[in-house]
């Protein structure tokens, strides 16, 4: 219960704040004009400050400070949430001399909810007590770092109007380096510009869905390349002479850069429109992500968007795009969004529509990374793995990540003959040639095209590099390969076709049937639609001589020859003609017999004759699956006359039996082991 207040007339004036920066640090003076106490903070909340949550849902909203007037004796702490009284702290001052202060600290806990904060700090003489130092509207959350260019600060004016929804729980910053002033603020209409609309839509997902407040800092700037958005002063990073100094001193100011964890990034439109563009971006970006975590420590993930088509003559736009789809390839921190249809696309901008539909598509990320989000299901932007052909390469298979439910588009007629034609179809290339597809059809996680002709080609690409001037009258433009969630699929160019020389190796897996122990099962997954012969290989006891035992067209295989006790390897690989692929893993599959105290059971099963029937004068197998030494072998014919009779030193692999002086009819071929069991086999000679 929080005690009441004892606050004199005099002692509820008007408090006048000011701010002083001691080399790096910022610290806060209250003086109270009547009773003229002094007090620096060198820590306290600002008024609207989103603390960033940790992972237990809860942040400390430390305050720290001195109190330099004599005959204070106590100071104490009042926090607020939603107008009630929440936490109330109080300290004796203990004063020390040079110069005579009396420092003191509190550490509130408040929670990641929709739940507002105020904080207020008194001063006591005695039983009077004094407001030295008040903030309001404080909220914990996440703080999400928005950094790009024009579409990433996404702020059109004309827009202005159409946008309705405050958020009381969204919350952006304001900077003014000239006079060096930072503030939050609280998200409104009439300072929208702040986050950008693609900031507000994340925060407008988040809050509504996930009940917890988001800060956005924006620090984008139009038409800005990333190599102007990386410099930075290494002696001082923070320098705001250029524009990423400027984000890191905002981060700072705002007391976010060693705590969020969040950073969308979205660039790459003026590497697309610059026909000289070096296509060297993988290099600019290794290096900018690098600076990131220097800067921003506590950063988890990235999430970058892939660029639109843009109207312009760079055949290298669409190698920025192939590598912008492969960054998740290379950092795991990072998830890609496409952005190639996205509705209102003027051809290089958007409508609000457009950056609402980018930002709830970067917001079912951060959900599911960061809040626990069960909206899982379809919410990447499909990302191709593979292409091949079917068998008589009249179909090229295209292959999307696993558990995406994929979808072509439909023709659609033109609208004007002078128009170009926006079927996805007539802009996918084989080898650099478009006008092969018939049509597409989406089966799973693929999309089947129907070739016009065979095909024998190399690479695929899915659209253009850029536009030409005619498809201004048809934008937002060429239609989209997509998933059931309608989420657009990653652009890529210059895919390889997979064939015998790059075919993805089969992982392949191998385990005796637990029903009888009297074979191996082998089997491997292939992509689905490819129809390959697959040569499969062994060896015994140790990886080293392999022979072949077979092949198959479909992904199992069971080997019938093989005995209890002995450690058995495998391997396959892909044949096509006269060529064969890499070799498969190789997996080992081995017996192990029960210990000396227990009976290894042996049946007549445990023997192979083969071929049975036989064909006269031609050799006879007898194989044992089994390591007990044979002994003994005999042939016997029906008339139970002795044919052939061998003995054998110990343990034999396969005996091989000429079948030339056997007549026609049956026989018994009876093996003596060297325990004295005896198992018997029937074979016909014809």
């Amino acid at each position: 219960m929080i005690p009441k207040l004892n606050i004199t007339k005099h002692q509820v004036l008007k408090t006048s704040h000011r701010s002083i920066l001691l080399g790096v640090l910022f610290l806060f003076i209250s003086i109270n004009s009547a009773s003229q106490i002094l007090v620096f903070f060198d820590k306290f909340p600002k008024d609207g400050q989103l603390f960033q949550r940790d992972d237990f849902n809860k942040a400390t909203a430390t305050i720290e400070g001195k109190v330099y007037t004599e005959g204070q004796t106590d100071i104490s702490l009042v926090v607020y949430k939603n107008k009630i009284p929440f936490i109330y702290k109080k300290q004796k001052l203990q004063y020390t001399n040079q110069p005579l202060s009396a420092a003191f600290s509190f550490s509130p806990i408040i929670d990641a909810e929709l739940s507002e904060y105020e904080f207020k700090v008194y001063s006591f003489h005695n039983k009077d007590s004094v407001l030295v130092k008040g903030a309001n509207e404080v909220v914990c959350g996440d703080n999400i770092i928005i950094y790009g260019q024009s579409n990433a600060l996404a702020n059109p004016t004309d827009e202005l109007p159409r946008f309705k929804d405050e958020f009381k729980f969204g919350r952006s910053t304001y900077a003014d380096f000239t006079k060096n002033e930072f503030m939050w603020v609280v998200t409104r209409q009439w300072n929208h510009w702040s986050a950008g609309f693609l900031g507000l839509e994340i925060q407008r997902q988040l809050i509504d869905k996930y009940k917890i407040p988001i800060g956005i800092l924006n620090g984008s700037e139009g038409n800005k390349s990333i190599e102007e958005l990386s410099i930075r002063d290494e002696v001082s990073h923070d320098n705001p002479s250029t524009i990423y100094g400027r984000l890191v001193k905002r981060s700072k100011a705002f007391d976010i850069d060693k705590n969020v964890r969040i950073i969308v990034w979205r660039q790459g439109e003026s590497e697309a429109l610059d026909p000289f563009y070096k296509n060297d971006y993988d290099k600019k970006f290794e290096k900018f992500r690098k600076q990131l975590y220097e800067d921003f420590p506590n950063l988890k993930k990235i999430y970058t968007y892939q660029n639109n088509i843009y109207f312009g003559n760079n055949p290298s736009a669409g190698n920025l795009r192939e590598y912008q789809r492969t960054i998740k390839n290379k950092y795991n921190d990072c998830e890609v969004v496409s952005t190639f249809g996205t509705v209102t696309f003027d051809g290089l901008h958007y409508k609000l529509e457009g950056y609402q539909q980018n930002g709830s598509d970067v917001a079912r990320l951060i959900a599911r990374d960061f809040l626990n989000s069960k909206d899982t299901v379809e919410i990447l932007s499909p990302n191709i793995k593979s292409a091949y052909f079917t068998a008589k390469k009249d179909s090229l298979i295209l292959e999307f990540d696993l558990n995406q439910k994929m979808s072509f588009p439909k023709d659609e007629p033109k609208k004007d003959i002078s128009h170009p034609s926006i079927n996805v179809k007539d802009y996918i290339y084989l080898d650099g040639k478009a006008g092969n597809i018939e049509s597409g059809n989406g089966v799973d996680n693929y999309i089947v095209l129907k070739l016009k002709t065979p095909s024998d080609a190399k690479k695929i690409t899915y659209i253009p590099d850029n536009y030409t001037n005619d498809f201004i009258a048809v934008l937002p433009g060429i239609t989209q390969i997509k998933n059931s969630r309608g989420l657009m699929a990653l652009t890529f160019k210059d895919l390889p076709i997979t064939n015998i020389n790059n075919a993805p190796t089969p992982t392949l897996n191998g385990e005796w049937d637990t029903s009888t122990y009297k074979r191996v099962i082998l089997h491997w997954q292939v992509p689905k639609f490819l129809n390959c012969t697959y040569v499969i290989e062994k060896a015994q006891n140790h990886p080293n001589i392999f022979y072949e035992i077979g092949t198959v067209n479909g992904t199992t295989f069971a080997d019938n020859k093989v005995k209890k006790g002995v450690k058995y390897f495998y391997r396959i690989r892909i044949k096509e003609d006269n060529t064969y692929s890499p070799y498969s893993n190789i997996t080992e599959v081995s017996y192990q017999l029960p210990t000396e105290n227990q009976a290894v059971e042996i049946t007549n099963e445990d023997i192979l004759v083969y071929p049975n029937p036989i064909a006269k004068n031609s050799l006879l197998n007898f194989e044992p699956l089994f390591d007990t030494p044979v002994i003994h072998l005999r042939i016997i014919n029906a008339l139970g006359k002795l044919i052939y009779d061998k003995l054998n030193s110990g343990y034999v692999q396969t005996i091989t039996i000429p079948t030339n002086d056997l007549a026609e009819g049956q026989y018994i071929i009876e093996a003596i082991l060297e325990d004295n069991t005896k198992l018997i086999k029937k074979f016909v000679v014809q």
